[in-house]
C-alpha cells in the first residue's frame, strides 16, 4: 500500500499529481528538482523535505520522477544506487513515449517499477488538478507496481487502461499525430489563407466550425465513413492544380499535402465515393 511519496521534478506534472495524490491520503515527504527555486516551492505546498541531491530523498513507498524524458534512466540509477530506495518500493514516470525498463537498475533493496502516462495537456497545476477525473491513462510495468498505482490513479478519477510497452512509442505517436502537429497543420492553414488575402481573424473563424465537424464526425463514425475533400470525391483536377499552386507557392508543403492526400486516398477507397478511374489517376498524381 502506497502512504508515502517522493518527488523527483516539480514541473507542471509533478505537481498536479502530487497534489491529487496528497487530496488521497499520499504524504509528500520528499522533492528535488533542477532549480533550487521549483525545489523550495513545492517542497513548502506540500509540506516536504526540500533535497539539493536526488540521492538524499528520504525512503517512501512510491517514488514519482516526472523530469524530461532524456533525465528519466539517470534519475533511477542514482536512486537505486544510492541505497536509499525502501525495499518493495515503487519507481514511476509518467512519460508516454518511455518505457518503465528504464527505471531498473541495481540497487541493494528490490525494487518495482511502473509508467503511468495521462493523456493531457499540463499547464496549470490548480486547474489540471481540478480538470484530471475522466483524464485517460496508459500503464505498463511490473504487476506489482501496477495493482498499486492503477488503484491510487483511478482514485484521483483517472480512467487507465495498459499499453503494451513494446509498442510504447507507437502509442505515444498517435497522440503526436492527433494532436501536436495537429498544430503544424493549422498553421499551415493559416499561411494559406493569409497569402489568399483573409484576414487572420476571418481564417480562424472559417476554420472554427469546420475543423469540430470534422473531428467529431470521425471521433463519432469513424474517418473511413466520413473522410471529405477532393480526394475523397475524386476530383483529380483539383487536386492536381493545388499541388501546382502548393509547389509555386509553399513548395515544402507540397510533400505534405501529397502524404495526407495518400491517406485520404485510402479512406476513399474504403468509402467507395470515388470511381476506380479516378482513384488510379489519383495514386499517379500523390504518388502512390
Amino acid at each position: 500500500m502506497i502512504r508515502t511519496m517522493s518527488l523527483v521534478g516539480a514541473g507542471n506534472v509533478g505537481r498536479t499529481l502530487a497534489s491529487l495524490f496528497t487530496q488521497n491520503g499520499i504524504d509528500v515527504t520528499g522533492v528535488t528538482s533542477r532549480s533550487a527555486g521549483s525545489t523550495k516551492r513545492a517542497a513548502d505546498l506540500f509540506g516536504a523535505t526540500p533535497v539539493e541531491r536526488i540521492e538524499d530523498l528520504p525512503e517512501t513507498d512510491l517514488v514519482l520522477i516526472t523530469t524530461p524524458d532524456d533525465l528519466i534512466a539517470d534519475a533511477a540509477a542514482r536512486l537505486a544506487g544510492s541505497g536509499r530506495l525502501a525495499e518493495g518500493a515503487v519507481l514511476l514516470h509518467c512519460s508516454g513515449a518511455t518505457p518503465s525498463s528504464v527505471l531498473r537498475h541495481d540497487s541493494p533493496r528490490p525494487y518495482h517499477v511502473a509508467s503511468v502516462h495521462p493523456v493531457k495537456t499540463f499547464t496549470d497545476p490548480i486547474r489540471d488538478a481540478a480538470s484530471f477525473p475522466g483524464t485517460y491513462c496508459g500503464a505498463e510495468g511490473d504487476p506489482e507496481a501496477l495493482d498499486a498505482l492503477l488503484a491510487l490513479f483511478e482514485k484521483i478519477g483517472a480512467r487507465c487502461f495498459r499499453i503494451r510497452e513494446e509498442h510504447k512509442l507507437l502509442y505515444h505517436t498517435a497522440s503526436v499525430y492527433a494532436s501536436a502537429y495537429l498544430f503544424g497543420i493549422i498553421k499551415i492553414a493559416f499561411d494559406l489563407y493569409e497569402v489568399a488575402g483573409v484576414d487572420r481573424d476571418v481564417a480562424a473563424e472559417i476554420l472554427d466550425p469546420i475543423m469540430h465537424a470534422t473531428v467529431s464526425n470521425a471521433l463519432t463514425h469513424g474517418p473511413e465513413k466520413t473522410v471529405t475533400g477532393p480526394v475523397s470525391r475524386g476530383d483529380v483536377g483539383v487536386v492536381e492544380r493545388q499541388i501546382a499552386a502548393l509547389e509555386k507557392n509553399f513548395p515544402d508543403r507540397a510533400a505534405l499535402y501529397k502524404a495526407l492526400g495518400r491517406e485520404a486516398l485510402d479512406l476513399s477507397e474504403a468509402k467507395g465515393a470515388a470511381s476506380p478511374e479516378s482513384v488510379a489517376r489519383l495514386k499517379d498524381v500523390l504518388g502512390s
